[in-house]
C-alpha cells in the first residue's frame, strides 16, 4: 500500500443522506417526491421522526441549495491515488444530522472508523467539514485516547464558535427546489426545528468559556451580546414548548478556542469573501439578520478562525472566482478551491509545506457589467500558518498600475476603468504579485469574463 495516510471524511449539516429500513434514500428527496402532495407529506413525516430513518452516506451530488458536496472531494482524493472502495484507505462517515453532535449513535461510526483504520499503528487523517468538525471534537472530548490514533486533522470551515446559518433556518426557514417541486420555508423550518444539531450550531453563551477566551459575538438583543441558546425570545410562542428545551440542551457543549487534544496536528481553513450572515438581532418571535463578506457563505470567518493552539495552523481562504481549466469558475466548496491543492499534496502525499497565497475575484463582481470596482479577496500565510504581516500586492497588466499593502488577508477594489479588456476572448487574465519580508514572492493569476 502506498505510504499515504488513511482518510476519514466527516461532512457537515445537513450533508448526509437519511435512509429507511429498506435502505432507500428518503433525504434528500427526489423531485418526484416533492411534486406529489401525498409523497411529500410522507417524506416530511419520516424526516421529522427519528425512529423512522437512519444515516446513510454523505450526499455526493447537487441537491437544491447543497452544492456538489462530497463528490468534488472524492475526485480530489482519487487524483491523489486513493481508492474510495478500499475501507483501509478511505471512509466517508454519514451521520444523522437530526441528532446532537455528541449523540452516541452519531459518534459510533466515527469512533469505529478511527479504531479500525489505525490498526497496526497507522495514523489517520480526518477531513472534517463544517459541523463534522464539531462531531469530531465532541468525540475527542469524551474519548481523548482516540487522539493518539489521529495523525492530522484538516478542518474546513468548522463553526468552532457557532454560526447563524442554522439560526436563519430555525427562525425563517428557506424555500428550496423548483416550481412544482419545492420544500417551502415553513416545511424547512419544521425539519430543522426538530434537529438538535441545528441548535448545537448556535453561537454559544459567552460565559461558558474562560473570560480571556470568549467566542466572537454574532447575536445581540438590544445593546447586549447574547446567545440564542439562552436568550430565547426569538422562539415563536407556538413552538416554545418544543424548541426552548432543545436550545437549552445545546449549552452542554463547552466551547473554547483550544482543541481538546493538544497533541494532534490541525490544519484549519477559514473561508471569507462571500455573503454570510454575521449578525442577528433578536426580537420577540423572530430575528433580523445582517450579512457581509466575512465568511464562507455558511460560517463567519471569525468563528472558523477561532481555533488556537501550539499544534494548530490556520489559513484564510478567499471564496470566489478562480482561473480553473482556462475559465473563471466560482468555487463554492472550500476544499475544491485551487489553493487547497497544495495543502492536499502536503497532507496526503507528503509534499514539502510551502507558503499559502490565495486570491479570488468576488463572485458578484467578476464580470465587466456595471461600473462598481471589481473586488479581489486575497490572503497570505507562511507554511506554519503565520499570517504575512505585512505583504504587498501589486497587480500587473492593468491600465493603471495598482499596489497595496495587506496584513495577512483583505479585499482590494480595482476600478473598472483600470481593468484590461480583451478583444479576442471573453476571458480576461491579469496577475497579482505578492511579496513579503525576507524576499518572498508569489505570482497568482486572476480571470474574469467580459460581458
Amino acid at each position: 500500500m502506498p505510504n499515504r495516510p488513511p482518510v476519514i471524511f466527516i461532512p457537515g449539516f445537513p450533508a448526509s443522506e437519511l435512509i429507511d429500513a429498506a435502505n432507500d434514500v428518503v433525504f434528500p428527496p427526489s423531485l418526484k417526491t416533492l411534486a406529489s402532495s401525498t409523497k411529500k407529506q410522507k417524506f416530511l413525516d419520516a424526516v421529522t421522526d427519528l425512529a423512522q430513518l437512519r444515516a446513510g452516506e454523505p450526499i455526493r451530488e447537487t441537491f437544491f441549495g447543497i452544492e456538489k458536496q462530497a463528490q468534488s472531494l472524492y475526485e480530489i482524493l482519487q487524483r491523489k491515488g486513493y481508492s474510495l472502495v478500499n475501507p483501509a484507505e478511505f471512509r466517508a462517515i454519514g451521520w444523522d444530522w437530526r441528532r446532537a453532535v455528541d449523540d452516541v449513535i452519531v459518534q459510533a461510526a466515527v469512533r469505529t472508523a478511527i479504531q479500525q483504520m489505525s490498526a497496526g499503528g497507522r495514523k489517520v487523517l480526518v477531513i472534517a467539514h463544517s459541523t463534522g468538525g464539531l462531531v469530531l471534537r465532541q468525540l475527542l472530548v469524551a474519548e481523548q485516547a482516540l487522539g493518539a490514533k489521529i495523525g492530522h486533522i484538516l478542518a474546513l470551515g468548522v463553526p468552532w464558535a457557532g454560526t447563524l446559518k442554522s439560526f436563519r433556518y430555525l427562525v425563517k426557514g428557506q424555500s428550496t427546489g423548483v416550481p412544482g417541486a419545492r420544500i417551502t420555508a415553513n416545511e424547512s423550518m419544521r425539519i430543522i426545528r426538530g434537529a438538535q444539531a441545528a441548535y448545537d450550531l448556535l453561537p454559544p453563551p459567552r460565559d461558558l468559556t474562560d473570560p480571556a477566551d470568549v467566542p466572537p459575538s454574532f447575536a445581540r438583543q438590544g445593546n447586549s451580546s447574547v446567545s440564542p441558546m439562552v436568550a430565547t425570545a426569538w422562539i415563536p410562542a407556538s413552538w416554545r414548548t418544543r424548541m426552548e428545551p432543545m436550545a437549552a440542551q445545546a449549552t452542554r457543549l463547552r466551547r473554547t478556542s483550544d482543541f481538546p487534544v493538544a497533541t494532534i496536528q490541525i490544519t484549519n481553513v477559514a473561508g471569507f469573501g462571500t455573503t454570510t450572515d454575521t449578525r442577528a438581532d433578536l426580537v420577540t418571535g423572530s430575528a433580523a439578520f445582517t450579512a457581509g463578506t466575512e465568511g464562507d457563505g455558511t460560517v463567519p470567518h471569525a468563528s472558523a478562525a477561532w481555533l488556537r493552539g501550539p499544534d494548530v495552523r490556520s489559513f484564510s481562504l478567499p471564496v470566489g472566482v478562480y482561473p480553473t481549466g482556462g475559465t473563471p469558475l466560482y468555487h463554492a466548496q472550500i476544499w475544491d478551491a485551487p489553493p487547497m491543492l497544495s495543502l492536499f499534496d502536503e497532507l496526503l502525499l507528503g509534499a514539502q509545506p510551502e507558503p499559502f497565497i490565495a486570491a479570488a475575484l468576488d463572485a458578484d463582481d467578476a464580470s465587466m457589467g456595471g461600473q462598481r470596482p471589481m473586488k479581489v479577496h486575497i490572503s497570505g500565510a507562511l507554511a506554519d500558518g503565520s499570517p504575512l504581516v505585512p505583504m504587498n500586492v501589486t497587480f500587473t497588466d492593468l491600465k493603471v498600475p495598482l499596489s497595496r499593502p495587506i496584513n495577512g488577508r483583505g479585499t482590494i477594489p480595482i476600478p473598472k476603468a483600470s481593468l484590461p479588456i480583451a478583444t479576442s476572448s471573453n476571458f480576461v487574465r491579469f496577475n497579482a504579485i505578492v511579496t513579503w519580508a525576507g524576499g518572498g514572492r508569489r505570482e497568482v493569476g486572476l480571470m474574469y469574463q467580459r460581458r
